[in-house]
């Protein structure tokens, strides 16, 4: 295995451990500092990891788990005075709130431009993640609902200098 990984899907992340010889970590495990050491941060995933598996969950119930952004405008999907960030709160809806691989997190920080792989106009959120999905590498994304170049997309992010207007996610899925 080349260095960290990050940014991969759940099949692709289960791929690159078991050809080496290795599983992911559950979510037990992690809060347990399974991953602690490594150098790649991947001992502060208990909430990606936690999504996914609830990803899954929902999936084997014909579900979509609706992304924290999906939420806010969807009140069905969420019982009422949902804490939106806490991943214990996200609930699935038979409406298809999100597709899963699109699920989302709201990381509340800024790209990192140096690793930043793209900047250019979106109409949508949506289209936004998915000009981060279609790219391998990209991993965090921003977006703003108004503006020119109002989607960026990057390898990783970071707490620094916030950009005005601009709301950060995380591709999870």
């Amino acid at each position: 295995m080349d260095g960290c990984q990050h940014g991969k899907t759940l099949a692709q992340a289960e791929a690159i451990c078991a050809a080496v010889d290795a599983r992911l970590c559950s979510v037990d495990e992690l809060a347990t500092d399974c991953a602690k050491g490594t150098g790649c941060g991947h001992d502060f995933g208990v909430n990606d990891a936690t999504l996914h598996e609830a990803a899954l969950a929902c999936e084997a119930h014909g579900y979509r788990l609706c992304g924290v952004d999906e939420l806010k405008s969807k009140s069905h999907a969420c019982s009422t005075g949902c804490n939106y960030n806490d991943p214990a709160y996200l609930m699935w809806s038979e409406e298809a709130c999100a597709p899963a691989e699109l699920l989302l997190e709201d990381t509340k920080v800024a790209a990192d431009s140096g690793a930043r792989l793209f900047k250019r106009p979106a109409a949508s959120l949506e289209e936004c993640a998915t000009s981060c999905y279609n790219r391998s590498e990209c991993g965090f994304f921003a977006y703003k609902p108004d503006g020119r170049n109002n989607c960026m997309g990057g390898r990783s992010a970071s707490g620094h200098a916030h950009h005005p207007g601009f709301n950060f996610y995380r591709l999870l899925a």
